[in-house]
């Protein structure tokens, strides 16, 4: 499936209405240009969010259907990962983020480690942590920089970071609990 989405003309020649509360991969377009590309598990309800705030004239809607064995943070993580790949490749004029916690800028990692940004630069550097440049900013490969630098430099930070997003998982997952629907992110 991520194959069929790298092809820009197939995105550009399908057309279709989407029905609402479907989980996928939408693609806006300013006639033949692909302006933005988001995840969703609301269909029409998540693109009809984006009609004041970006200029487009149609959209493309992939339907993502996930094997049933697979958990709801899963599914989640492997749409948002699909959805990252297909926004590094096309680079859309309005994606202005990466959604998947792999790439994080210097100052995000900056600000999850608590180590100063001069040292930071010299760590990625001397550890040839892989980089992309996206929307003009450098957006390093945190996954790769955690396994090469000294853990006794991350512990306590990395700690309390991940302390703080279990909590808000826990926070949106109760919240669901008592029927109230997930939040997203303003993009």
């Amino acid at each position: 499936m991520e194959e069929v989405l790298l092809n820009i003309e197939y995105l550009k020649q399908k057309k279709v209405k989407t029905p609402e509360y479907l989980t996928g991969i939408y693609f806006l377009f300013d006639e033949e240009e692909l302006v933005y590309i988001g995840s969703t598990t609301k269909g029409l309800y998540r693109i009809s969010q984006h009609r004041f705030k970006k200029k487009y004239s149609h959209y493309l809607f992939e339907e993502i259907i996930f094997n049933s064995e697979m958990t709801d943070a899963d599914k989640n993580n492997k749409l948002l990962s699909i959805e990252s790949k297909l926004i590094m490749f096309y680079r859309p004029k309005y994606n202005k983020n990466i959604p998947v916690t792999k790439f994080k800028s210097i100052e995000t990692i900056k600000n999850i480690t608590k180590i100063d940004k001069k040292s930071l630069r010299k760590l990625l550097l001397n550890n040839k942590v892989p980089y992309e440049i996206f929307s003009g900013t450098a957006l390093y490969d945190y996954e790769f920089f955690t396994k090469v630098i000294d853990p006794s430099l991350l512990s306590d930070a990395l700690i309390e970071h991940n302390k703080r997003k279990f909590d808000r998982m826990d926070f949106i997952l109760g919240m669901e609990e008592y029927g109230h629907p997930r939040t997203t992110n303003a993009i």
